[in-house]
């Protein structure tokens, strides 16, 4: 049952701009009067200076950690206080800053309506509760569209690049080295254009965007150089595969066909996840040990120069720890809040943004873009995989708090943005794409509520209600619980005997996700075909584990646990093949026997070595169980996707 929290971070009453009786008056009697002009110049006494579109100049401020909790009210009451730099609050009292927007997770938007002053505020540093913030750098022409040409040959000159693009119509205004540090400049070029959609040369259309340009050899027009790489600066189209490459895999894969498999498949090391401010924020909240100054070395390793050089992060705005007003146990129980409820086909993100909203008071993201996804399946061997899959540049670990601040950060989301500039977050379309058998199955296991409000209390009630009796489903019951009901279900394996109980009907349905799909043919149907009641299948897995007769067994139930926790903590995650590329580093394959899609065995021993574990097995409150488990997954010789680690027979 998830736990009744004991103090949460609460936003301090705000009041809202209400016009004065004087400003209401003026316009209703020009309303009354018929006077329209009247009545505009009346309504419009109170907002902006008007500005022409091209003249609204947008800037960014990263800072995440500083605006957690935070109400747009507290964001600008500390940005309008006297400490502030001189020529910030000359641009405030000239009325020149307007709409300002906190972003979740992320920072602060707002406009600058006049150029000159906008570049002024570029990289300026303010403060905010006690810390200091930065201006995003600020240009212009910072929606230009760009790419990048990597693994450019030795010979290709940036002459031979602009003349490239001059002589196909779109003369670049800028060929410059990507990368360049005290100046010392990279190989890769960043080719810039006077429009801010792709010229027609790099998307010819959506489907066939230029990922490759082979150049002419200097001295010998008629000899093609091998190719260089055409990198996007919108990244969905960085997911089309360039011609090479797709040449030499089908080359790779005519002589594989050819040779016989190997014996033993290769032992691998653990795959590298992706680096957060999280891991750091964790080691920060241990005791350091006398004379270590290694946070101090790490903090003074990049000159400013360099540090201003470097984009602002999405996961990290280098501040301390934000102070958080605290709301007491009784005021946040005692709270009413909109019943959390979604019908079955939304999708999975917006129930977890909504339950998550509901039951510990925390926001997701508010702006997401659907990444439009599109699978392989393989019906013989009941597989899926998405297919074009690129790793997206931008990407950031959510973790969201649980009420009660000595429990376990268990709620787990990963941000994918396609610029670091993006509001939206990117969701992939899931396997399942909320077909007829899906949502027939979902529908029956969503909780609804018969009333349009409740307290958090009787929320509360109503779910550690509902979870008591979640042991006593059937295994496709529980599955089809945990995904209508994503961000409610931690409760169900806060012990480690609940996650044991949990795991062996999960092992069953691995198994029967790996048996030949029948053509047309239902689950309790396959079930009868073996021959065998689900619920004895069950016990018969515990019984063997328990008496260690079964190695095979006990790997099972060690993935099912792995398995049903990812699922719970990380419900976004498990179906989105996007965010698994991201931690895992391979494009993931999915089980589809089942309605519900369950991750491979591959797949889930590698999420064990991924960023999410290493973290989630680093913070300190995170329970013996559940590192335990991380480990014994780490320890499962590595699988593939093609041949699942256990192969059990009923």
């Amino acid at each position: 049952m998830p736990p009744a929290p004991r103090s949460n971070a609460r936003r301090p009453e705000v009041s809202r701009q209400i016009p004065s009786d004087t400003l209401l008056q003026s316009s209703e009697s020009a309303l009354a009067s018929n006077d329209l002009d009247g009545l505009r110049a009346s309504a419009f006494r109170l907002a902006p200076t008007p500005t022409a579109a091209s003249q609204l100049h947008r800037m960014w401020i990263p800072c995440p950690t500083v605006i957690k909790r935070r109400h747009i009210c507290e964001m600008l009451d500390e940005l309008a206080k006297d400490d502030q730099p001189e020529i910030w609050k000359d641009a405030r009292q000239n009325k020149l800053l307007q709409d300002f927007k906190l972003i979740p997770n992320a920072g602060v938007r707002f406009t600058c309506s006049a150029y000159a002053t906008a570049v002024k505020l570029s990289l300026l540093k303010l403060n905010a509760f006690g810390q200091q913030i930065q201006i995003a750098r600020f240009s212009q022409f910072a929606s230009r569209y760009y790419v990048d040409l990597v693994r450019l040959p030795d010979e290709v000159t940036d002459r031979m690049i602009f003349d490239w693009f001059a002589t196909r119509g779109s003369p670049p205004t800028c060929v410059c080295p990507t990368y360049m540090r005290n100046g010392l400049p990279s190989r890769e070029r960043t080719v810039y254009f006077n429009q801010d959609r792709p010229p027609a040369v790099l998307v010819p259309s959506e489907d066939e965007p230029l990922r490759e340009i082979s150049f002419s050899a200097p001295d010998d027009g008629m000899t093609e150089l091998r190719p260089c790489f055409v990198n996007h600066k919108v990244a969905r189209y960085n997911r089309v595969t360039p011609p090479s490459i797709l040449a030499r895999q089908a080359e790779e894969e005519t002589n594989n066909s050819a040779q016989a498999p190997p014996s033993e498949t290769a032992k691998e090391g653990p795959p590298t996840g992706f680096s957060s401010s999280l891991k750091e924020s964790i080691r920060s909240t241990q005791q350091p040990k006398d004379g270590d100054d290694s946070s101090k070395k790490s903090s003074e390793s990049l000159s400013d120069g360099e540090k201003d050089d470097i984009p602002p992060s999405m996961d990290d705005d280098g501040s301390e720890s934000s102070e958080t007003s605290v709301k007491s146990l009784e005021t946040f129980m005692a709270e009413t809040i909109p019943t959390p409820s979604c019908p079955p086909d939304a999708a999975l993100w917006a129930k977890t943004a909504s339950n998550r909203r509901a039951l510990l008071d925390v926001s997701g993201p508010d702006t997401v873009q659907w990444s439009k996804t599109t699978y392989a399946f393989d019906q013989d061997q009941g597989l899926a995989e998405a297919t074009d899959l690129i790793k997206p540049n931008y990407y950031a670990p959510l973790w969201f708090e649980d009420p009660d601040a000595e429990n376990p950060k268990w709620h787990f989301d990963l941000e994918v943005k396609q610029t670091d500039q993006d509001e939206a977050n990117l969701e992939s379309t899931p396997v399942h794409q909320n077909g007829p058998s899906y949502l027939t199955t979902v529908k029956p296991a969503t909780l609804t509520y018969d009333v349009e409000s409740m307290t958090r209390a009787e929320l509360f009630v109503f779910i550690n209600d509902f979870l008591a009796r979640f042991e006593t489903f059937s295994a496709l019951d529980q599955l089809a619980a945990i995904e209508a009901n994503p961000g409610l279900m931690l409760g169900t394996i806060e012990t480690k005997k609940s996650l044991d109980r949990l795991a062996a009907n999960r092992g069953f349905l691995r198994v029967l996700a790996r048996s030949p799909p029948g053509n047309k043919i239902s689950l309790p149907e396959r079930l009868l075909k073996l021959g065998k009641d689900p619920s004895e299948l069950t016990t018969q897995l515990v019984t063997q584990a328990q008496l260690n007769e079964s190695n095979e067994v006990q790997t099972l139930l060690t993935l099912a646990a792995w398995d049903i926790a990812l699922h719970i903590m990380a419900p976004t995650v498990y179906q989105d093949p996007l965010k698994l590329l991201v931690l895992t580093g391979e494009n993931p394959r999915f089980l589809t026997n089942l309605t519900i899609p369950l991750l491979t065995d591959r797949v889930l021993w590698k999420l064990s070595f991924s960023s999410l574990a290493t973290e989630l097995h680093e913070y300190s409150t995170t329970p013996d169980f559940i590192k335990a488990l991380i480990e014994a997954v780490q320890a499962i010789k590595p699988p593939s996707d093609d041949n699942s680690i256990v192969n059990l027979h009923f």
